[in-house]
């Protein structure tokens, strides 16, 4: 006799980790309760965390988040959820008619989920491969249960990226060294060079890290959250040991002096050479340390004797890990430091035992000369393209639904343009300072 299937609600919070962090398809950090406890504190959402179980033991789950918006009902949504097989049918109809109870009972409008689930198999630029696989048994599934599909979008227009790089991690070092791009690898090598350190942050560099996430969304125009969001960010997932923040800083003092004394050792090499190939290379080393020297120097006036040019914070949960953010300063470019933390978050994760890393976001939009930039380079880290099947909706309150659906686009562009017009007001009294 077959054990019987039963819902389960208020899930202890080391049963909910355990079963998620282990399951063999669906395991992602957006499913933890680390990730419930977060958006409690920082966005006021309540996490609920709900289930079935067979026996004693959880056959599916489900982390969802409850929003409470101003004049309308509450939604839920399950970030990257459900945690189940989404190939067994009977499962996961069962999952979908306890969630549409759970929040039928909490008063809800609708819920969402966006599984992490490949729609099919694509090229790096987006294109779907001939022969390659093809999850729409799943798209249809969850059409068929009653949800209503979102729409396949290319860009960052909905709450996860529906489009991402993920760089497999089980092979060698060499393996994973030789799918990365042999300009990433030689700029990495040349900026070696330049005086600087490799680390991972603590408590105490998140605020530097605050300063260059501010520094790169005014430069590349997008909106970033407050320093708040990122400090316990840090906080309440290092506490799980979910998180690493991977720093890259510069020695500009050390830079220099660095520089003048290869200026003076080429030089003096430069008078014992005969070929015309040698001197041709010297010549251009000495004109670029000379370029170099007074750069750096102003760099020393500017930062001081050191300077956190890059860093990147990287959730890792169930030998999975997820670059979540990062950012960078304009200056200093010639000494490829960000390149060289890349590489260290993707080595030190594969030592870690990590499976595979993913780049958290990307876009095929060829008309978006912004989101194509983002593009490019994190395609030359060798990851394999990935596009989700997008985000779905189960009504449960249709009139509060479509009037929510108008409203919200219209609150967003009017929120938008606003924080549009305030950092180009920023930007603007930047320049004439």
């Amino acid at each position: 006799m077959s054990e019987k299937t039963v819902y389960v609600e208020n899930i202890d919070k080391d049963e909910f980790d355990d079963f998620v962090k282990n399951h063999p398809l669906k395991s992602h950090f957006m499913q933890s309760s680390t990730w419930g406890e977060f958006n409690e504190q920082q966005r006021g959402l309540k996490a609920h965390r709900i289930g079935l179980k067979k026996g004693e033991n959880l056959c599916a789950a489900v982390l969802l988040l409850e929003r409470k918006p101003r004049f309308f009902p509450g939604y839920f949504y399950a970030p990257r959820g459900y945690v189940v097989d989404f190939f067994d049918r009977e499962l996961l109809k069962k999952i979908t008619e306890y969630t549409s109870e759970y929040c039928k009972t909490k008063g809800a409008m609708f819920f969402r989920i966006d599984p992490d689930i490949e729609r099919y198999e694509i090229d790096a630029d987006g294109e779907r491969v001939i022969g390659g696989f093809d999850n729409t048994e799943v798209f249809e599934s969850l059409m068929r249960l009653g949800f209503k599909h979102r729409g396949f979008n290319r860009g960052f227009d909905r709450t996860q990226p529906r489009n991402s790089f993920r760089i497999d991690l089980s092979g060698e070092e060499d393996e994973i060294l030789g799918r990365i791009s042999k300009t990433i690898l030689k700029n990495a090598r040349k900026g070696s060079n330049y005086p600087s350190e490799i680390y991972k942050g603590r408590q105490d560099d998140i605020k530097k890290f605050c300063g260059l996430i501010r520094h790169t969304s005014e430069r590349e125009d997008y909106y970033a959250y407050p320093d708040s969001y990122y400090e316990n960010f840090y906080k309440i997932l290092g506490d799980a040991g979910m998180v690493t923040l991977y720093v890259g800083k510069l020695f500009p003092g050390e830079i220099v002096k660095k520089l003048e004394s290869d200026l003076e050792s080429i030089e003096k090499k430069k008078t014992s050479y005969k070929k015309e190939h040698h001197l041709r290379e010297a010549e251009l080393s000495i004109n670029r340390i000379k370029r170099e020297i007074p750069y750096f120097a102003s760099q020393v006036e500017k930062y001081g004797k050191e300077v956190v040019v890059s860093a990147h914070l990287v959730v890792h949960w169930g030998h999975r890990s997820w670059a979540v953010h990062a950012g960078s300063l304009s200056d200093m470019k010639e000494s490829f430091i960000n390149n060289r933390v890349y590489l260290e978050k993707i080595l030190d994760r594969k030592r870690a035992g990590d499976i595979w890393m993913d780049q958290f976001g990307t876009s095929f939009d060829p008309d978006n000369e912004n989101l194509k930039g983002i593009h490019e380079f994190k395609k030359q880290f060798g990851g394999r393209p990935v596009e989700f099947i997008g985000e779905f909706d189960y009504v449960l309150k249709p009139f509060w639904y479509l009037l929510y659906q108008k409203a919200i686009p219209i609150y967003r562009n009017v929120v938008f343009d606003v924080k549009s017009f305030i950092r180009k007001i920023k930007r603007l009294f930047k320049s004439q300072s």
